[in-house]
């Protein structure tokens, strides 16, 4: 079974740059610490592709925290994530004159997306001045990402000869095929807020909500809540 395989590098590559030039350059070390890395997991509400329903799927996401800058009121975060929305799988069977012809359709569908915010923070330095005198640290914030709804397809096809004369001598020839097809990409907003609890001057725990805002594309519609924790390391 042919496919076309698509491929959004290149929108990729002018999201990824324009974010880490602004994530550079307008970041710089102060006293709330240097750059940090963070892993977080949890659900994100969107519209399912197959059924059309809404359908809360498991989220996974790393991000790259710039230092914070503007005393210590804002930071820049970049974010890649995504979620495996369905697995659908089809088997099918037929006979000719020597034997059966199996075939087997796999699709996994993967939304990604990467996600640059400016994060505020209201309370701002600590009573001494520093930052990090804060356990406790709320944020609003707000940005721009670009998503990509991938379908990763495996297809096998197998015909088996059979040797009526010579049990067990049966053989087969089976052949797979392996791509990806771009479903559905675009730029969205989003708003995001939370909190940061600091178990060490260079751990945090993460509480994280964001909003997805007209994540549209080809009739697909993945706008919708997202809700995390995880943790964050600052170097």
């Amino acid at each position: 079974m042919a496919r076309a395989e698509g491929t959004s590098r290149r929108s990729w590559i002018y999201v990824v740059l324009p974010a880490l030039i602004l994530l550079l350059g307008l970041s710089s070390p102060s006293s709330g610490g240097g750059w940090g890395l963070g892993f977080k997991v949890g659900s994100q509400t969107l519209d399912s592709p197959i059924t059309g329903n809404r359908s809360t799927r498991t989220r996974f996401e790393v991000e790259l925290a710039s230092p914070l800058f503007a005393d210590d009121y804002m930071d820049l975060a970049l974010g890649f994530g995504g979620s495996s929305l369905a697995t659908v799988s089809q088997y099918s069977i037929a006979f000719d004159d020597d034997g059966p012809i199996e075939e087997t359709l796999e699709d996994n569908l993967i939304l990604y997306d990467l996600r640059l915010a400016a994060r505020f923070y209201p309370r701002g330095p600590g009573p001494t001045g520093y930052v990090d005198d804060l356990r406790v640290k709320p944020y609003l914030g707000a940005g721009f990402g670009y998503f990509s709804m991938v379908d990763h397809w495996e297809d096998t096809h197998t015909e088996t000869t059979v040797d009526a004369f010579g049990p067990g001598l049966d053989f087969s020839i089976t052949d797979v095929q392996k791509g990806s097809e771009t479903w559905a990409k675009g730029f969205f907003p989003f708003v995001t807020a939370g909190v940061n609890v600091a178990v060490t001057s260079q751990l945090d725990v993460l509480v994280e909500f964001q909003y997805d805002f007209n994540k549209k594309d080809a009739g697909l519609d993945f706008s919708g809540p997202i809700c995390t924790i995880g943790c964050r390391v600052r170097w």
